[in-house]
């Protein structure tokens, strides 16, 4: 019969299998090793032994040479077969040291004890086999842990691949979209623009309001301080563009004035300019309008916004669009508490000269703006029906589908085939487009009504 040790013994604990026909020496053992915390398991002979061993794991095996049917070596070698892992002990006679040579050669025993054996010293043979068994048993987790840790992470790196793959694709079909988008476009870039300023002017319709004008001022201003074409059209696009950040924003911050933001409100509102150069900077040709843009807001005295950036470090566009914008502003009232007269308006700009604006800018500013102020920058137009428009004319508005969708930018000139679209439109629509177009000099200036 198969001893085991008492009922709630911690199965955490390491196990030391005692096997020796002498009750005695069993009992013996089990005390001589309580010391150390472990759990005893004993059994009479050889066989009752294996049998312990494939119900229960082991971690060290305690065996006396000498017993009936099965010897010491022989177990211990066939234990070492079947459970290779535990640590292997003979205890033996003086007389019996072939034997123990025999089962240091084939049980593979770690260690041999004479009895009759000393308690110390057989503590701390069974401790070191202890440690051993436990190190390689801790090896085994790390390894298991490593392979199951690698696994994962090929799979993670496999997930990934596929998912950059398939990014991949998805970016490449993106922009072979716009690229052939881009190509339909007539009039390319300027239509991008202008296509943006419609899609703002949906949300934010007080922005170009005096679009017109600031364009014509801004442009005025960067030509008469020696901006090439190319940083001068970059001006005119920006200034186009200059409210285009705030589509980003949530609806309550659209039109509340600066100086009564909170915090909160202030800091999320400060954002609009990196959203407008982030929407620009995909497109290269809009790259220098979309730096303008987030430079807009910045300051002199380093106190702007978004990155507190100081003078030297303003790009020239962006101080040509501060003043230029806050001009129109200061006359329309936006941002103030109430509209300032030209007058007013040009001595503010002027006082915020160094703290807010570059001296020389506002310099320039003041030099173009009577020339500016004089030019008549209402279009003269004409509305017309899709039933009177003839090859040739110039649309002089954004020709907008009822829900306010582009179809066409406004300096459009109208083909035969652009004429049978609109007139088609209308006829799906249900309903007839509001048109505007260019007048000629023929023209008498009334609406056609064709």
């Amino acid at each position: 019969m198969v001893n085991t040790a008492p009922a709630g013994t911690d199965a955490a604990r390491p196990v030391v299998l005692a096997v020796d026909d002498e009750p005695g020496i069993c009992n013996a053992l089990r005390r001589c090793l309580r010391p150390l915390g472990v759990e005893v398991l004993t059994a009479p002979s050889g066989a009752d032994g294996l049998s312990t061993l494939e119900a229960h794991p082991v971690d060290v095996i305690i065996s006396d040479m000498r017993m009936p049917g099965m010897s010491g070596a022989q177990f211990l070698k066939a234990a070492r077969e079947r459970y290779p892992k535990a640590r292997r002990i003979l205890l033996t006679g003086y007389a019996e040291v072939d034997s123990a040579v025999e089962a240091l050669n084939e049980g593979g025993i770690s260690s041999y004890i004479s009895k009759p054996w000393d308690d110390a010293r057989l503590r701390e043979v069974v401790a070191e086999s202890l440690e051993t068994v436990l190190l390689a048993k801790e090896k085994e987790r790390l390894e298991a842990l490593t392979r199951e840790q690698n696994a994962a992470l090929q799979t993670m790196n496999e997930e990934l691949e596929r998912r950059v793959a398939e990014r991949t694709q998805a970016l490449r079909a993106t922009n072979s979209l716009l690229e052939r988008t881009v190509a339909e476009l007539s009039h390319s870039y300027e239509t991008m623009v202008n296509l943006l300023a419609s899609a703002e002017a949906l949300r934010d319709p007080d922005g170009l309001t005096d679009i017109d004008d600031k364009r014509a001022l801004a442009r005025s201003m960067a030509r008469a301080l020696g901006c090439g074409e190319e940083d001068v059209r970059a001006v005119e696009q920006a200034m186009q563009l200059h409210r285009l950040g705030r589509m980003g924003l949530e609806d309550k911050l659209l039109h509340k004035r600066p100086d009564t933001l909170g915090d909160k409100e202030r800091e999320a509102f400060e954002k609009h300019p990196v959203y407008a150069e982030a929407l620009l900077m995909g497109v290269p040709q809009l790259n220098k309008a979309a730096t303008f843009l987030r430079n807009q807001h910045e300051r002199m005295d380093g106190t702007g916004y978004p990155s507190r950036r100081g003078p030297e470090s303003i790009p020239l566009g962006g101080r040509i669009l501060a003043v230029a914008r806050d001009y129109y502003d200061l006359l329309a009232g936006r941002g103030e508490k109430q509209p300032l007269e030209p007058v007013d308006a040009v001595a503010t700009i002027k006082r915020r000269v160094r703290s807010r604006y570059d001296a020389e800018v506002v310099e320039a500013f003041e030099k173009v703006l009577p020339d500016v102020s004089r030019l008549d920058t209402t279009v003269r137009e004409m509305a017309i029906a899709s039933g009177a428009l003839r090859p040739g004319m110039q649309l002089s508005r954004d020709l907008l589908t009822p829900s306010g969708l582009l179809l066409f930018n406004k300096q459009r000139g109208l083909t035969e085939s652009v004429i049978d679209k609109i007139r088609h439109l209308e006829d799906t629509l249900g309903s007839r487009l509001d048109i505007h177009v260019l007048k000629e000099e023929s023209d008498t200036g009334e609406e056609e009504t064709a």
